[in-house]
């Protein structure tokens, strides 16, 4: 699939399961959210993982 297919074809997610996420997955998202443009190309990044729900 094509990154303007991806585009397009993009949605808001409103409704979630309660299975937990595994820490590869999670690790696999952040190392590409990484890889994301910043303003002024300043990479300030900070990515706080909390896994218990009761912390939040």
């Amino acid at each position: 699939m094509s990154l303007i297919d991806l585009m397009k074809t993009r949605r808001s997610i409103r409704s979630f399961l309660s299975k937990p996420v595994s820490d590869e997955d999670v690790i696999k998202i952040l190392d590409v959210g990484r890889l994301a443009p910043s303003g002024g190309n300043k990479q300030r990044w900070k990515f706080i993982y909390v896994k218990d729900p009761q912390v939040l």
